[in-house]
Parts: C-alpha cells; structure tokens; sequence
C-alpha cells in the first residue's frame, strides 16, 4: 500500500535558515523582552512606595512654621492649617458627659 502523503524530514538547522522563521522568533523575543521589563517597573514601584509613605500632617506642620518665618505663608493661614489638622487627627468631638450605659434589663430566655 503506497501513501499519497509524502514525508518531510526536517532538520534543525533547515528551520534556522528560513527566513519566514525570524519574525515570529523575533516577536516571541520582543514580547518576553517587554513583559520583564514591565514586571521590573511594576515591582520597583511597589518597592518606592513602601519605602516613601505618604507625609503625617503633623510633619508637614513644621514646614508650615518655616513658611511663615520665610514670610511665605500668613500666620492667619497657618492658624487655619493648624485648625483642620487637629480637627482630622482627632475626629470624634470630645464631649464632657460620658456615654449612654448599654441596657440591663434583657427578656429572660426561654429555654
């Protein structure tokens, strides 16, 4: 029985010297290339921003106080800074009496 089909050996070094086979390795090569260098962004970001955490109010106060003694800032505006920082920092109003007792007197349970 004779087959229709006819049988290519190819070699490996026959595949290199196509050329219909460099823009697909190249491709591959370039999009492996990308992908790392976007996982090094991503991960040096995160990095930076574990290490630069945002500034407390509180620090940005004394530079605040150097403004005004630069004559940068008025010491009105510094007094209304000073004002919504405390208010922020500190957000539940203090009040003189103290809280409501929690109730006592439960239905009994029916067991």
């Amino acid at each position: 029985m004779a087959h229709s089909l006819r049988a290519d050996v190819i070699l490996l070094g026959q595949i290199w010297l196509e050329p219909g086979f460099y823009l697909p390795l190249t491709a591959l090569v370039g999009v492996l290339a990308l992908g790392a260098w976007i996982i090094s962004r991503v991960r040096n970001w995160q990095q930076q921003s574990k290490q630069d955490p945002l500034q407390q109010p509180l620090d940005l106060l004394g530079q605040y106080e150097k403004m005004v003694a630069d004559g940068s800032l008025d010491p009105e505006e510094l007094a209304r800074i000073k004002a919504s920082i405390s208010k922020a920092a500190d957000p539940l109003p203090k009040t003189d009496e103290p809280p409501p007792n929690p109730p006592t007197d439960f239905p009994a349970s029916k067991e």
